[in-house]
């Protein structure tokens, strides 16, 4: 599924969402290494006064002190200079700040190892410390999660549709049906007594609810998307 305009490349994509968000000044986003991409983060911090977190690809060009070389090899080389506990997960770290070619802007850049893997993190806030970072950056997982079950489940990749719209609708509705799938096996979970019947309904009720919810709070939903809600008789 392709949200992206023939117009536009993906990060002028991003950096037009990002503007019509109204994102309040200071909060903060984050990215993977797809989009952690200059034009990006300097939009965020000198255009939007956003802060950000990425991961950086291993071929950028990471410039500390008068040292310059890929991110790759500084990831290799590094050595940790402390271990911390971060979701109960044991992940060594080391943090420095550093420039890269194409960012105007010093970056705080925080390598990390887990589960003998490295990664590095790079974020415009340079008095978050590197555990705030790694942290904040660990919150995407579920984003992760929720991909990978909409493509293998819910068929969130074969929408046919060719306009922005009908592809927003096609989203939405694997969206509802994941919230669902999910506090269906929450009360399986729990044992609960009810019947499948029931069990079911409390789902779409517990779905309705926070869809409506949304409506008023969530800024990437906006009114337009919804229509598909009203158009089945959910929402009224």
């Amino acid at each position: 599924m392709k949200l992206v305009g023939k117009e536009k490349n993906k990060n002028e994509e991003v950096i037009q969402w990002l503007k019509q968000a109204e994102i309040n000044e200071g909060s903060l986003v984050i990215f993977d290494s797809w989009y952690t991409h200059s034009e990006i983060i300097e939009t965020c911090k000198m255009v939007l006064g956003l802060e950000a977190i990425g991961m950086a690809k291993s071929n950028l060009k990471l410039k500390i002190g008068d040292l310059e070389k890929s991110v790759g090899q500084y990831q290799r080389q590094v050595e940790f200079t402390k271990e911390v506990k971060i979701l109960s997960k044991k992940i060594k770290i080391h943090e420095e700040i550093g420039y890269f070619k194409s960012i105007r802007i010093p970056l705080k850049v925080v390598v990390c190892e887990m589960n003998s893997k490295r990664i590095t993190l790079v974020c415009t806030d340079l008095k978050m410390s590197a555990e705030e970072v790694v942290k904040n950056y660990m919150s995407r997982w579920k984003i992760e999660v929720f991909f990978k079950s909409a493509k293998q489940r819910f068929n969130l990749g074969d929408c046919t549709l060719r306009s922005t719209k009908g592809q927003e609708h096609w989203m939405i509705i694997v969206s509802v049906a994941y919230l669902v799938f999910k506090v269906i096996m929450k009360l399986l979970a729990i044992r609960s007594k009810e019947g499948m019947k029931e069990i079911i309904h409390l789902a779409i009720s517990y779905m309705i609810s926070m869809t409506k919810e949304a409506k008023e709070e969530y800024f990437m939903l906006n009114y337009g998307l919804f229509s598909a809600f009203v158009d089945v008789g959910l929402i009224t």
